[in-house]
């Protein structure tokens, strides 16, 4: 997680950065649409500081929501957290998942396009492998330090 952290603060700090005024932050409880219960996502890129906005509106102003899985999160992290950025509008979700049912390997997975309650692109790499986040970031994450 201190891997995209870095990256993204990096970015964040370079001069002619599209994303100069965000701020990432972990663990900030936001309240997604449809939905009774607060999410937590482990790393969150606001297009402004965190303590200008109400709780209420937080998310849907993400430029980004990173969730990486542990056993006891991963089912909800893949579904239910999925499907509840994608109802948002947050116009990308990564998913560091180490333990992925589909291959049995650790991925990573980029989704964006939110529409209609759900993305339209994903984009999975294994880790080891780079992985590309669209503008306004620019920027390409190399997974090969996350752990396993």
């Amino acid at each position: 997680m201190w891997q995209i952290s870095k990256a993204l603060t990096r970015e964040i700090l370079r001069d002619g950065s599209r994303i100069a005024e965000a701020g990432v932050h972990q663990t900030v409880d936001v309240r997604v649409p449809l939905r009774s219960s607060l999410y937590v996502p482990d790393l969150l890129v606001l297009p402004h500081p965190v303590m200008e906005y109400d709780p209420g509106n937080l998310v849907s102003d993400a430029l980004l929501v990173v969730e990486v899985t542990s056993k006891s999160t991963a089912d909800r992290d893949r579904k239910p957290k999925l499907w509840g950025y994608a109802n948002a509008g947050i116009p990308l979700y990564l998913l560091v998942d180490r333990w992925d049912p589909e291959s049995d390997r650790s991925e990573v997975t980029l989704f964006s396009g939110p529409e209609n309650g759900r993305y339209t692109s994903a984009t999975k790499v294994p880790f080891g492998k780079e992985i590309r986040l669209p503008e306004p970031f620019g920027i390409t994450l190399d997974t090969g330090g996350f752990p396993e």
